[in-house]
């Protein structure tokens, strides 16, 4: 699993760092002379962890060769999947123009893998574009955080995937719950992908060698799950949903102990919630 994990690690890195390379893109069209095309620089913000089921905010910006933002754009973004055939492109009007030179997307992705997203517009009868991979991950959520204004050196990240990710009444999810700590190192709240934590095993917790208590809930209350200790941080649970008649929220809620004290995380209500909460769907 460590291997596993440290592929996925660097195969991550990797497209994160094609986002932070600008591209100065001239645009094509059936006149080709040099005063009717323009040099536009197109970037991607990176997005982070996109997990599938959950919408994500894609927000792409695109300067003049001067570094000038260009507002008032009508683009549109095609996705394809890796190994599709086609690309699908978004309908007019998805993409929302900022008036920053900004243009931010939302979009729900059903597979997890790699997308490659082309962000093209037209501009006097050329088309510019530029395409970027975007990597998704498994159907979940993530949060970090300061449990305690007492110990403000203590950061936490929970980070949780769940298998089925699309959940039907009457069927079995696990999910696979994650834990990292950080203490005393500064941290990057805006894009926490960057920051480097340790996992939190059953060793760190209290008492030595426990596991964190984990329920899932809904409206009608809470019921524990037995956890199993999977290694590397990864704590995993398994749980078979009843019967639902609509779509109905359901949520995590993790409880742990360790130096800093106790930590109490749950997708009931406040904040954090929807970074915990995920959907059971009727049979169908």
């Amino acid at each position: 699993m460590k291997i596993k994990m440290l592929n996925q690690l660097l195969s991550f890195a990797l497209i994160l760092a094609l986002f932070t390379v600008p591209i100065l893109i001239t645009g094509c069209g059936e006149d080709d002379e040099e005063e009717h095309a323009h040099e536009y620089t197109i970037t991607l913000e990176p997005p982070g962890h996109v997990h599938t089921f959950r919408e994500a905010d894609l927000t792409f910006k695109v300067t003049t060769e001067d570094e000038e933002p260009v507002t008032g754009l009508s683009p549109i973004v095609a996705r394809q999947f890796q190994g599709a055939d086609s690309a699908r492109e978004s309908s007019e009007g998805d993409v929302v123009d900022n008036g920053d030179g900004t243009y931010t997307w939302k979009r729900t992705f059903n597979d997890a893998g790699v997308y490659v997203l082309t962000f093209k517009f037209e501009d006097d009868g050329v088309t510019y574009s530029n395409s970027f991979p975007l990597a998704t991950s498994k159907a979940g959520g993530e949060r970090i955080f300061c449990p305690s204004e007492d110990n403000p050196e203590f950061v936490y990240q929970i980070r949780w995937e769940v298998t089925p990710g699309h959940i039907h009444a009457g069927g079995e999810a696990t999910f696979q719950i994650e834990l990292k700590r950080s203490i005393n190192e500064e941290i990057n709240t805006e894009q926490p992908w960057q920051n480097t934590l340790d996992h939190l095993t059953p060793e760190d917790l209290k008492p030595a060698g426990s596991l964190p208590k984990v329920a899932i809930g809904s409206a009608d209350g809470e019921e524990e799950v037995a956890v199993e200790y999977k290694g590397v941080g990864i704590y995993e649970v398994t749980h078979t949903f009843g019967h639902v008649d609509e779509d109905t929220t359901y949520w995590l809620h993790v409880t742990f102990e360790d130096d800093c004290g106790k930590v109490d995380e749950s997708g009931a209500e406040g904040e954090a919630a929807q970074d915990y909460q995920f959907h059971v769907v009727p049979e169908h």
